[in-house]
């Protein structure tokens, strides 16, 4: 073995190279957790403002529900809510449904669209 080489494994001149990479490994752990952590949180904002851009078409399906209630209960059809105590369901166009359900003086609704429910209640 050459003397130079035993000098400079004993000497230890090997080992500045292994703790620059180990170093960089560390760091680009944290760089990875830190990233990992900010993509989580996205994800989580991205489900929550789908949610509420759901929410607004099944608010306004709860609506037209009592609307149409109101609006039989003014101008009978025979159907629906002329009748006191009953309970039905709407389909609307835009996919979103509405539950409506009439108790003497109460009417309630609950829209629905893609999974999203909203309640909408009227007393008088």
């Amino acid at each position: 073995m050459n003397k130079n080489l035993k000098f400079k494994l004993l000497a230890g001149d090997f080992q500045k190279g292994q703790v620059a990479l180990l170093m960089s490994f560390f760091i680009m752990t944290i760089i990875l957790l830190v990233a990992l952590t900010v993509a989580n949180l996205m994800a989580a904002e991205i489900q929550m403002s789908r949610g509420v851009a759901n929410s607004v078409p099944a608010y306004f399906a709860a609506d037209a529900g009592i609307e149409r209630c109101l609006y039989e209960m003014y101008k009978p059809t025979g159907t629906y809510c002329a009748n006191n105590s009953t309970d039905y369901s709407y389909p609307l166009d835009n996919t979103a449904s509405a539950s409506v359900s009439r108790k003497n003086n109460n009417v309630g609704a609950d829209g629905v669209f893609a999974g999203t429910h909203r309640k909408v209640n009227l007393s008088w």
